[in-house]
Order: C-alpha cells, then structure tokens, then sequence
C-alpha cells in the first residue's frame, strides 16, 4: 500500500524535489481510510497533481498522500449540487459541468491541477471560487 523512499520530482509540474520518506496513492475513500488509519503518527503531507508546487531537495518526511488517483464527478441535477473527489482534474470538471448546461466554473476551464488542490490552494479566489 506504502512505498518507501519515493522520488518525488515526477510527481511536480517543474520536475523537482527530493524524496517522500513514505508515499502512499490511494485509488478510493476506503483505500484512503485504511492510510490514514495505518500511518497514525507520521507526520502526513497531501499531494495532488503537483502544478504551482516546489519540493524541497531534501524531501519530505513522513507519509505523502498523493491524492491524483482519487477521481469521480456526481451531477445531481434536481438538487444542482456537484460532488467530487480530490483528484479530478479542474479542467475536465469544468468541461463536464459545461456540457450539462451549468454555469460557475468557466474560470477553472485553463486551470491545471485538481479539485483537492484548488481548495487547499485557493484556485479562483481573485472571483470564481
């Protein structure tokens, strides 16, 4: 489930960084649980897709979570609410949302990265998000 003493420069954009102590890339929520349920103690990083981001040369110690794996989009159209995961690319959930008539995430259309990481990194905040 873990690897150990991953390379972490494939997983940025800029191609750098050092090494993760531990990586781990859950495919679903209950592959994610049984991470988090095992790595209790180690300090924990959460890593997407890696655009905007710079890793230090010297790594990152305890369990890096890379959460690019984690996809799926749920449309409910009677409700109008949209329910995502943490690894869906941001471009492809505007698209989708597009496709379906609704509006609100024209601004994500040229954005890289994922979901998770437009939250945790404030994508849109200058007016879309």
């Amino acid at each position: 489930m873990w690897q150990e003493n991953v390379p972490l420069s494939g997983f940025t954009s800029l191609r750098v960084g050092g090494r993760a102590e531990f990586l781990a890339m859950p495919r679903s929520v209950a592959e994610l649980a049984a991470i988090l349920d095992q790595g209790q103690g180690l300090p924990l990083t959460f890593l997407g897709a890696g655009s905007n981001l710079l890793i230090s040369d010297r790594g990152i110690p305890g369990l890096v979570i890379c959460t690019k794996n984690l996809r799926g989009v749920s449309f409910d159209e009677a409700t109008g609410t949209v329910t995502v995961a943490a690894g869906e690319p941001l471009p492809k959930l505007a698209w989708r949302a597009a496709q379906r008539g609704w509006s609100g995430l024209e601004w994500a259309v040229g954005i890289p990265g994922t979901v998770g990481g437009m939250a945790v990194m404030n994508a849109g905040g200058a007016g879309g998000l």
